[in-house]
């Protein structure tokens, strides 16, 4: 989406198509998202595929919505429908492994401390 933004060409190895192309309505279609920013302890990962979205927290409780009758957000159903839940999961991870790209975020934060460290001596 980014790249489309900004009209440049983006890796030949990425996979999937910016939300700019996606259909309207698009059923099949699972868009992702990932944080590993400010506010966090760990990771969380997003994947949403029609009216469900799924959000896969390293160090919290996972959540799953119906966006289409929950539009705020409001009522977490993970666990009153597991089967959607590893559904949705199984989206999650043929697109990434949570855990190894939460270990990888660590370490890249943990070396930018240092980096600023070293920098302030």
């Amino acid at each position: 989406s980014l790249f489309e933004s900004a009209q440049r060409d983006r890796p030949a190895d990425w996979i999937g198509m910016p939300l700019q192309k996606t259909p309207i309505n698009d059923q099949e279609s699972v868009t992702f998202s990932e944080y590993h920013g400010h506010g966090v302890r760990a990771s969380a990962f997003m994947v949403r595929k029609g009216v469900w979205k799924y959000i896969h927290h390293i160090e919290a409780p996972h959540q799953l919505f119906n966006i289409e009758d929950d539009p705020d957000e409001l009522h977490n159903l993970y666990t009153l429908h597991p089967d959607k839940s590893v559904e949705m999961e199984g989206e999650l991870r043929r697109i990434c492994d949570p855990e190894l790209e939460n270990e990888r975020a660590a370490d890249f934060i943990q070396n930018q401390i240092e980096a600023i460290q070293e920098l302030k001596k």
